[in-house]
């Protein structure tokens, strides 16, 4: 009886904590999401599934922001960002806050995955689950970055 337990606590959504390697020092943690948290991200940001399945930063930071409790979210206040420009080198100062903010702090595919894992199961999803999916979306982009680089190579350089 204790294993079924067990099992059943694992469909349900989990708070997850979610960090990344740019700033170890921070820890951010997201709540469970209720049917009530789940039906205002739904009201403000558009379907949930499409934001999980463009895997875009922005999209994840969207839905992260909504889940993740008072006091971590407390990091995400507008704040002044030292950028440089790329091309003058010239730095700015730009004011950036809530997901733009969190946005900016994703600095590797790595960090982007974590966010990902960490929503998922904060909406559900099974630890396995979870890992078949980022492992299902890495064999994707790795597919498409090799398809691109055979694109745009020379039929004469691989005759050898």
């Amino acid at each position: 009886m204790e294993k079924a337990n067990t099992e059943i606590k694992h469909l349900f959504p989990q708070a997850s904590t979610v960090s990344f390697e740019g700033h170890p020092e921070l820890s951010f943690k997201l709540r469970a999401c209720t049917p009530r948290i789940y039906a205002e991200m739904e009201e403000a940001i558009g379907s949930v599934e499409n934001q999980l399945s463009e895997f875009s930063d922005e999209g994840l930071s969207k839905i992260a922001l909504f889940l993740m409790n008072n006091e971590s979210r407390q990091h995400f206040k507008i704040q002044e960002i030292n950028q440089i420009d790329v091309l003058t080198g010239k730095e700015t100062k730009t004011k950036m806050g809530g997901f733009k903010l969190l946005a900016h702090m994703i600095e590797s595919v790595d960090d982007l995955f974590n966010l990902y894992g960490a929503i998922l199961q904060s909406l559900g999803y099974e630890r396995e689950s979870i890992k078949s999916i980022i492992k299902e979306i890495k064999n994707s982009i790795e597919g498409k970055e090799v398809k691109k680089k055979m694109m745009n190579q020379n039929p004469s350089e691989s005759i050898g």
